[in-house]
């Protein structure tokens, strides 16, 4: 081998990094970027098969969340449809969520060292089991003690409050 075969050799090598290089999760910025929108495109399909699976259990869902206050009341003719349609998508997000986290995982554990990614083993799934936790005890604790108080005058500002976007676009500048 001479001194010229040797030095296109170290070239070839700088410009296609071998097996070894390529273990440690570098990538160029478009596979990054690839692989970031093939994992939120994943996340979206997952919300959308979510909001199709708690579209079955929509009136049980509207039923529970509307439990406190009793019949809602719509001041609009599209107002029941859109209402219909938030708490599908939310319920929908809310199957999905693990999905979408299982995504969010899968996009940054490359980039972590070991005691980071032993340390987000641990946090990851008890935020999850803390965050349910959380939406339960709103709900059950703090949401329907208040409707219990003053039940006309809440009742009322929950209505307005599910109608917030309607009022807020309608008011004056």
């Amino acid at each position: 081998m001479t001194s010229t075969d040797k030095n296109e050799n170290s070239v070839e090598e700088k410009i296609s990094p071998n097996d070894e290089q390529l273990d440690d999760g570098s990538m160029p910025l478009t596979s990054h970027l690839e692989e970031l929108r093939s994992r939120i495109i994943k996340s979206l399909l997952a919300v959308v098969v979510g909001s199709c699976i708690s579209y079955f259990f929509l009136d049980e869902i509207t039923k529970f969340l509307t439990e406190p206050v009793g019949k809602l009341y719509y001041m609009q003719p599209g107002e029941a449809f859109f209402t219909y349609l938030k708490i599908d998508i939310v319920a929908g997000f809310l199957i999905a969520l693990p999905i979408i986290f299982f995504h969010v995982w899968k996009f940054f554990l490359p980039a972590l060292t070991k005691s980071e990614r032993a340390a987000l083993g641990i946090l990851v799934p008890s935020s999850v089991i803390l965050f349910f936790g959380g939406l339960q005890t709103i709900f059950k604790q703090i949401f329907q003690q208040n409707f219990i108080v003053d039940q006309p005058k809440v009742e009322i500002l929950y209505k307005i409050w599910l109608n917030m976007p309607t009022y807020s676009a309608k008011t004056p500048c």
